[in-house]
């Protein structure tokens, strides 16, 4: 009877041990798909600046552009909050810029803003800002001052901003077509009216120049009649 009892409180043990390991279980999945999602974000991001960097390679003012394109995401970032995010996003940034010679190199070549320095040790340095113990995005846009590197952002920003506006003038196109056909439409409309209008005005303008024409007719006819009857009697009286 003993053994039964020893052997049924081992089992319930069991079992109760194996719910709590899969309710812990169950409680970390969502943490490491955020994780994993987060750090596909920082990829696909680190991934798009990168391939700006390499398509400007051999146009400084272009690479300016991506650096401040750059700046832009990890101020974004760094606003948000995130400095896990902000901390992938740079490091997948800096790891593609050092494992690609023309890109390194093209970077290397271009002096900063400020003339005392190049582009690469530039962007490094705020990187290092970005990614600095309590680093906020108001510390950041100081570094990139410091770094002379902040008017590449304000670049950046008017050039997504373009973007966007030529986007938004895109996608209103289909609605401005389509008031130019109504209003086409209302003026053809309007102008058919209009013919019309004036063809009736043109009938009634005609109808009566006919009228008084006959009634001018008639009248004639009544005093000539009248006048050859007069003529007539004259005669017959010998007048």
């Amino acid at each position: 009877m003993k053994k039964i009892l020893f052997i049924a409180m081992a089992a319930c043990a069991i079992s109760f041990a194996s719910c709590g390991g899969n309710k812990t279980d169950n409680n970390a999945a969502p943490a490491d798909s955020v994780a994993v999602e987060e750090t596909t974000a920082a990829n696909v991001a680190a991934q798009s600046v990168f391939q700006q960097l390499k398509d400007a390679a051999s146009d400084p003012a272009k690479l300016q552009a991506a650096v401040g394109a750059a700046q832009v995401k990890i101020q974004e970032l760094l606003a948000s909050g995130n400095a896990e995010s902000v901390k992938q996003y740079t490091q997948i940034l800096q790891d593609l810029i050092n494992g690609d010679t023309t890109v390194k190199d093209a970077l290397a070549a271009v002096k900063d803003a400020a003339g005392t320095g190049n582009l690469l040790s530039a962007f490094n340095s705020v990187v290092g800002a970005a990614t600095a113990e309590g680093a906020t995005a108001e510390s950041f846009v100081e570094a990139t001052k410091k770094a002379g590197t902040d008017a590449y952002t304000e670049t950046a920003k008017k050039a997504a901003e373009a973007v966007e506006n030529v986007t938004e003038a895109v996608e209103n196109a289909p609605e401005a077509a389509k008031q130019a056909v109504e209003d086409a439409a209302k003026d053809v409309e309007k102008k058919a009216k209009e013919a019309v209008n004036q063809k009736v005005e043109e009938g009634k303008t005609k109808a009566n120049e006919a009228i008084n024409n006959a009634a001018q007719k008639g009248a004639d006819a009544v005093n000539n009649a009248a006048q050859k009857g007069a003529d007539a009697a004259r005669k017959a009286l010998g007048l």
